[in-house]
């Protein structure tokens, strides 16, 4: 595959932001020589895109834009829950994945439908707006399952806040009790 590298300079100030976090970096190992931190001073990108398609401008505007891909996955993993999985059984996970993937495209879709009924003066955050949405997950479950929010509240706190009885693990009132047995 043919592939072409381009370097533009980035402005002093830029430059120099980079340089100051990278001296500022604790780990020894990462210590910036002196090609490392001459090199921050350039943007430099490698693409398949030929410059009759994309000036070297034009590829440095577009490569900003991969940051939304970015966020889309920072809301989806930090805010929407996509790390936790039900894995008690493939079916289990299977279901898990594919709602938890269904909410993440339905936030998405909700923050472009809210985007086209602005105004156009102020921009919807993705990664704000799942993080509204997640914190409120559980008042969207509340007509699926038909209970009212209370309800759903007094089943969560009545069957999910309390430890659970296991043999094979101690919690840490358990353990407590067992170094002091006058506290148990």
């Amino acid at each position: 595959m043919r592939a072409r590298l381009v370097a533009l300079p980035v402005p002093e100030p830029v430059a120099n932001e980079r340089r100051r976090k990278a001296r500022a970096n604790r780990d020894a190992r990462l210590n910036p020589c002196r090609a490392r931190l001459f090199l921050m001073g350039w943007s430099i990108f490698l693409t398949n895109v030929s410059r009759d398609v994309w000036s070297a401008q034009s590829l440095a505007k577009v490569y900003r834009l991969r940051w939304r891909i970015e966020m889309i996955f920072k809301a989806w993993k930090s805010h929407l829950g996509l790390r936790q999985f039900n894995a008690r059984s493939a079916s289990l996970l299977r279901l898990s994945v594919m709602t938890k993937l269904l909410f993440c495209e339905a936030v998405y879709r909700f923050c472009q439908a809210m985007e086209l009924l602005g105004d156009g003066q102020r921009q919807v955050s993705l990664l704000r707006l799942a993080r509204i949405i997640g914190q409120c997950a559980c008042l969207f479950a509340t007509p699926i399952l038909q209970l009212t929010p209370d309800q759903w509240l007094e089943h969560h706190l009545t069957h999910h806040l309390f430890y659970e009885q296991r043999k094979d693990h101690k919690n840490y009132f358990q353990l407590v009790a067992e170094l002091n047995p006058a506290l148990g």
